[in-house]
């Protein structure tokens, strides 16, 4: 290592002005590097070990300039739409038109029916719109056949077809063939096969008013594959004379993190469409459904009406009930009527009534007398006074004389129905002394009737001590007056 040596070697530092000084020091650097570039390199010596990282410097205050934004990634895969929630309940009706969708596209054409004409309908009183003017077809050569026979008139009016173009040119005039008798009209020719559907697109109907913004930010999509493509590398600067190889100072505090440059000015818009990527299979899952947008306040314009379809067979299956409405509130009691003091009545002329006042819930009618028991009757006990018998049918219709009758006997019914139409019968069982008896007088509340008894005969009494006969009598009430018919079973 060459030392270094003054120019000058009678002068040092101190002995001369400031300025001599600074001069000489100059000096002695460019001789001491003049000498270190004219040395040979020698073989670099083995690399020292790295001194301890110095700590970490204060962070930076946080910068106020956004800084350049990078490139948008690729689009990523649309993730599965998520399982549909329940259905709410419908709304009320709304009185808002909304925007009319966006026309979705013409289905094929279906096949081209039979051709079957079917019978002419009345005439119509409307004109029908004039179908569109047909391209005109190449002349043909003017050869005019002959005219064939007129055929007979027919009565029903075919439908016009369109009309040509008006042809520019006038074709030249055939020699008139003989007229002859009209020919019958040939069949109507079979329609011809629809036309390719066109390939030309329609105009797009005006876009509607813009729904208000969305309070939902979107999700973000996934950051875009890493570019692998390597930017260009600057040119390299020359390479400086290597200086000699100081002490490795401390490391010093990290400094400020400086501001952030402005954002570069966005580049213009690119006007080339890049390619669209292919479509994902369809997924089987429906996504969840987003907000509903406010309803717009203006109303789309009304697509042309498509013609109607055929009516679809009537449906077999009964459509959902819609949920049952709230229960409205219960009505305010009515007045309660007014309880009955009075005994209930027992059968009588129906009647609808007039009373305002209802029966207590424990209320009890009295027992009808004027009906014969249903099930099982009551016999009464009677005793003959002077062979006469008081039969009081309110006891019952069955009645019991234990002491023999000592002469023809006369029964005498008290308390019969005497409403017309109605009847009853009453039987009674007589105990026979040594000579037997039976009713030959009958009387209906003392009045004495006309029996008429079975077989045109008064009966024969069982004559023996101890032996029953009984006697039945029928008292028919009809047009206010009496029929008695009598019958007797003897000898038990």
């Amino acid at each position: 290592m060459p030392s270094l040596t003054l120019p000058t070697p009678n002068k040092t530092p101190g002995d001369g002005t400031p300025a001599g000084d600074t001069n000489l020091i100059i000096e002695a650097i460019n001789t001491l590097n003049s000498a270190v570039n004219n040395l040979a390199t020698g073989p670099t010596g083995p690399t020292g070990n790295t001194g301890p990282t110095g700590p970490t410097g204060a962070t930076g205050a946080a910068s106020t300039v956004t800084g350049p934004t990078g490139a948008k990634g690729d689009q990523g895969v649309t993730g599965p739409t998520g399982a549909q929630g329940p259905i709410g309940n419908t709304g009320a009706a709304s009185t808002v038109t909304g925007p009319r969708g966006e026309t979705g596209p013409t289905g094929p054409t279906g096949p081209t029916g039979a051709s079957i004409t079917g019978p002419t309908g009345a005439a119509s009183t409307v004109t029908g719109p004039t179908g569109p003017t047909g391209s005109t077809g190449a002349t043909g050569p003017s050869v005019t056949g002959p005219t064939g026979p007129t055929g007979a008139a027919s009565t029903v009016t075919g439908p016009t077809g369109p009309t040509g173009a008006a042809s520019t040119v006038t074709g030249p005039t055939g020699p008139t063939g003989q007229a002859a008798a009209q020919g019958a009209t040939g069949p109507t020719g079979p329609t011809g096969a629809t036309g390719a559907a066109s390939t030309v697109t329609g105009p797009t109907g005006p876009t509607g008013a813009a729904g208000a913004a969305s309070t939902v930010t979107g999700p973000t999509g996934p950051t875009g594959a890493a570019s692998t493509v390597t930017g260009p590398t600057g040119a390299a600067g020359a390479t400086g004379a290597a200086g000699a190889t100081g002490a490795t100072g401390s490391a010093g505090s990290a400094g400020a993190t400086g501001p952030t440059g402005p954002t570069g000015a966005t580049g213009a818009a690119s006007t080339v469409t890049g390619p669209t990527g292919p479509t994902g299979a369809a997924s089987t899952v429906t996504g969840p459904t987003g907000p509903t947008g406010a309803a717009s306040t203006v109303t789309g314009p009304t697509g042309a009406t498509g013609a109607t379809g055929a009516a679809g067979a009537a449906s077999t299956v009964t459509g959902p009930t819609g949920a049952t409405g709230a229960t409205g509130a219960t009505g305010p009691t009515g007045p309660q009527p007014s309880l009955s003091a009075a005994t209930p009545l027992i059968n009588g002329t129906a009647s609808a009534g007039t009373a305002l006042s209802a029966s207590k819930d424990d209320h009890i009618h009295p027992t009808d007398t004027s009906r014969a028991a249903v099930i099982s009757e009551t016999t009464t006990d009677y005793t003959l006074a002077s062979n006469v018998l008081t039969f009081n049918l309110s006891n019952g219709n069955v009645g019991y004389i234990a002491t023999a009758p000592t002469a023809a006997m006369t029964f005498n019914f008290t308390n019969a129905p005497t409403t017309n139409g109605e009847s009853i019968t009453a039987s009674i069982f007589v105990v026979q002394g040594a000579t037997g008896y039976y009713p030959s007088t009958v009387q209906i509340a003392g009045t004495g009737q006309t029996i008429k008894w079975a077989g045109g005969a008064a009966p024969t009494p069982t004559s023996s001590a101890g032996k029953i006969d009984v006697f039945s009598f029928t008292l028919i009430r009809r047009s206010s007056a009496w029929t008695v018919l009598g019958s007797a079973l003897a000898n038990f």
